[in-house]
């Protein structure tokens, strides 16, 4: 069945006794909000995969020898040290927020590869590493 762990929410919750707590109007949202995340994550991280796959050769060749492969240091360093903080940001800023801030960090980062600029690739890698934390902490909490 494609709603097993839900299933198994409400099959333990009819254990427990508080099956009438869990509706049908419950299920369906929470259903609704996993396919739309799902759906925003596919997007979002179609062209995030893509940017970075290329983001290193295509650098290269521009004459940025190692600029791609320096933005990638920076956004998973970023992401190392500051993981520890997407708790309490997440906590501050509500998920829905966190979800949208850190697709918008992602998205600025895609688009600071238009025109290469190595201060502002750098500088928007650590954006997206930012972002990144409240991103995926924001999506832990919003399921």
């Amino acid at each position: 069945d494609e709603r097993l762990p839900l299933r198994i929410e409400v099959e333990s919750a009819a254990l427990s006794g508080a099956y009438d707590r869990i509706s049908e109007t419950t299920y369906r949202r929470a259903a609704k909000n996993v396919w739309q995340l799902g759906l925003g994550f596919l997007l979002l991280f179609s062209a995030f995969q893509t940017t970075q796959n290329f983001a290193t050769t295509v650098m290269k060749d521009l004459g940025y020898s190692q600029l791609g492969y320096q933005s990638l240091s920076i956004i998973y360093l970023t992401v190392s040290v500051l993981q520890f903080g997407g708790v309490p940001a997440v906590e501050v800023l509500k998920p829905r927020l966190a979800l949208v801030l850190g697709a918008a960090c992602y998205t600025l980062y895609i688009a600071s590869l238009i025109e290469i600029v190595p201060a502002i690739v750098l500088a928007f890698s650590f954006v997206l590493g930012v972002g990144a934390v409240i991103l995926w902490t924001g999506q832990g909490v919003y399921l």
